[in-house]
């Protein structure tokens, strides 16, 4: 039983090859990934790692994937001057910071209550661009109700 004709596998490869669908496509696996984080580190932390190692192992393993990419499609990347360079720092000084105190939580909490917590994330981010002077919109006004029982849900 076939399920879609040579002219129909055609359409859809087409479809599935534009700019749009392939983001989809990479968004919904990266929400696989991302979602299988937190109850492999829980249960790597359980098993006796300790949290400050876990973060290391995965900072590393991310700069040697990330880094090794570019230097394959665009080395040129690489080299993004000084100021690319202490952004560069900083960024990953707040988010190994932010990993890390995520992964001791772990340590104390179950992975479903910091998961839920991590969720309030995009309320913190809008919270801090409003501090910052930012117009808030309608649309902002839905995202965070929808986050909300997003949480709620949880």
């Amino acid at each position: 039983m076939k399920l879609l004709s040579p002219a129909g596998v055609t359409r859809l490869r087409e479809r599935l090859s534009t700019p749009q669908a392939i983001g989809w496509i990479l968004a919904l696996i990266a929400t696989l990934f991302f979602s299988m984080a937190t109850p492999t580190v829980r249960w790597v932390i359980l098993a006796g790692a300790n949290p400050v190692s876990v973060v290391l192992a995965r900072m590393i393993l991310a700069t040697s994937l990330v880094g090794g990419t570019i230097m394959v499609v665009n080395p040129g990347l690489i080299v993004p001057g000084w100021r690319g360079v202490w952004i560069s720092l900083l960024a990953g000084v707040i988010n190994g910071a932010g990993m890390l105190i995520y992964f001791m939580a772990l340590t104390r909490m179950s992975a479903s209550i910091t998961a839920m917590l991590l969720a309030t994330g995009p309320l913190m981010v809008l919270s801090l661009l409003a501090l910052r002077g930012e117009r808030l919109t309608l649309r902002h006004g839905v995202r965070v109700a929808l986050a909300l029982v997003g949480v709620y849900l949880l």
